[in-house]
C-alpha cells in the first residue's frame, strides 16, 4: 500500500514496560507510514517513510521500520533513520533500534557521529550502544559512552 497507511491489529502482550500486564493478554498496535509491504513467507511487514509505530504505552517514530510476526505475536522489530523511542519509564534516539522478543533486549545503535541517548527515570546514557533488558528485570548495558546521574531529594 501506498499513500497515507494505516495499519492497526492486535498481538500478544509485549513485556517492554515492567508492570503492565500478565503475558498472552493481547494489546492494539498500530502502524502509520507512507508505504507498507507485507511479506507472507517472511512475516514481516516493511513500513516505509514517516513511520509511526505504537504498541500499548510505547512508541516509535523512524523512516524505516520491519515487523516480524509469528503466530499474531510480534517477535522482532527493527527500526531505523532518526529512530525516536519512548515508553512509561525511558525515552531514546539511536540511528537504528532492535527489539528481540526471544533475548527481551532493545538495543539501540548509533552509525553516525551522533551518540544514542537513552534518558531511564531521569538518568540520560549516551554512547554507541545502550542495550536494555526487558522484563521484571531492566538493566542498561552501556558501551562506550557516558551516564549522567541526577541525585533526587
Amino acid at each position: 500500500a501506498k499513500g497515507v497507511v494505516h495499519f492497526a491489529s492486535r498481538t500478544k502482550y509485549i513485556p517492554l514496560s515492567p508492570d503492565t500486564g500478565p503475558d498472552g493478554e493481547l494489546v492494539a498496535y498500530n502502524l502509520e507510514c507512507e508505504s507498507l509491504i507485507y511479506n507472507k513467507k517472511s512475516q514481516t511487514v516493511s513500513a516505509l517513510s514517516n513511520v509511526t509505530f505504537t504498541i500499548g504505552d510505547t512508541g516509535i517514530s523512524c523512516q524505516k521500520a520491519d515487523i516480524v510476526i509469528d503466530d499474531n505475536e510480534i517477535t522482532g522489530v527493527v527500526c531505523e533513520g532518526n529512530v525516536e523511542f519512548y515508553d512509561p519509564y525511558m525515552t531514546g534516539t539511536a540511528d537504528i533500534v532492535k527489539y528481540d522478543k526471544n533475548d527481551l533486549t532493545l538495543v539501540l545503535l548509533s552509525n553516525s557521529q551522533e551518540d544514542v541517548l537513552v534518558s531511564y527515570k531521569g538518568q540520560d546514557v549516551k554512547g554507541k550502544q545502550v542495550t536494555v533488558t526487558l522484563g521484571d528485570k531492566r538493566e542498561i548495558i552501556l558501551n562506550q559512552g557516558t551516564i549522567s546521574v541526577s541525585t533526587t531529594e
